[in-house]
């Protein structure tokens, strides 16, 4: 799978009411989403997830590696900390 790889992180700017995903290396925005007619809270929810859409992938995608590896048996400590990772920041938490 492409896309712009590097860490995303969510901006929120509540006096202009748009929420930019931004790749933190190169500062390029990967989105810009007018949010008017969202709830404020909603805004922040969405430009969350969407920031955490790669680390939801990386981790994702090394569960189901350590599934067709270990028959699904054993999951990594690093694929487990990827997981909480995306997790928290779909959520926010950092």
């Amino acid at each position: 799978m492409e896309y712009t790889k590097g860490e995303w992180k969510a901006y929120i700017f509540e006096t202009s009411g748009i929420a930019d995903i931004v790749e933190q290396i190169d500062q390029r925005i990967i989105a810009s989403c007018p949010t008017k007619t969202l709830a404020w809270d909603d805004i922040k929810a969405n430009a969350n997830l969407i920031a955490a859409a790669p680390d939801m992938y990386e981790a994702l995608n090394n569960l189901h590696e350590d599934i067709i590896h270990d028959e699904g048996t054993q999951v990594r400590n690093e694929t487990q900390l990827l997981i909480y990772r995306a997790l928290d920041k779909a959520d926010g938490k950092s």
